[in-house]
């Protein structure tokens, strides 16, 4: 049986030296080692992290990584998941207030005699005036009534609440997942990050309320 140590030679009259796995395509020596970041997850190569207490960091993690240790509210894994089933209830709890604002709005408006055209019309204005109201408690409270039930948060790349514009092009973003068959929310199920398809779109995340920098 052929070992890492057994001598061999390349022909009749080349030199002995111990055997060597032959490499694929002529490759000289192996792929070169990484590490995973002990934030994000993610794999590089040692000269790529920074070395902090037995905790090796990518150069994007490392400012993020030394706030939150500062602030006292850094994790193992970074607080990745954001707990899956707590999202989910989150999520019902957000469509049921539309549906519910919604079934409402109309029950209303066919009580006061209004023709269906402009029932649904405003119908649809009251679903949107409940966006906006998404938008402005993402913006100023990290979250959606659902999600600040579960003390969850959303954060952008550097785990701070996100900014107006970014809020809102989740939310335009979250409507390509609902169009997928909602498989952008399955997403979250695979994704190493938890990360749903409009997540990905905006660079946000899902986290605990812990892990926002303020």
């Amino acid at each position: 049986m052929v070992q890492a140590d057994t001598p061999v030679r390349e022909g009749e009259e080349g030199a002995w030296h111990a055997y060597e796995p032959v490499h694929a395509f002529g490759d000289s020596a192996p792929p070169p080692l990484q590490f995973p970041c002990a934030s994000c997850g993610k794999s590089f190569p040692p000269n790529a992290l920074l070395t902090y207490e037995g905790k090796a960091l990518c150069g994007p993690c490392k400012v993020s990584f030394f706030q939150h240790l500062k602030q006292g509210t850094w994790m193992e894994g970074h607080e990745v998941p954001g707990m899956l089933w707590k999202r989910v209830l989150a999520k019902l709890l957000d469509l049921h207030l539309l549906v519910l604002l919604s079934s409402l709005f109309s029950s209303w408006m066919d009580e006061l005699g209004v023709s269906p055209v402009w029932a649904g019309l405003l119908s649809l204005m009251a679903v949107g005036g409940l966006l906006a109201f998404f938008v402005y408690s993402t913006v100023h409270f990290g979250g959606t009534p659902g999600k600040r039930l579960f003390r969850l948060a959303v954060v952008d790349r550097d785990d701070r609440r996100l900014g107006f514009g970014l809020a809102l092009t989740r939310l335009i973003a979250e409507l390509i997942s609902v169009a997928c068959l909602a498989m952008g929310y399955l997403m979250a199920l695979i994704d190493p990050e938890r990360m749903t398809l409009h997540d990905r779109i905006c660079q946000t995340r899902v986290v605990s309320e812990r892990a926002v920098i303020a």
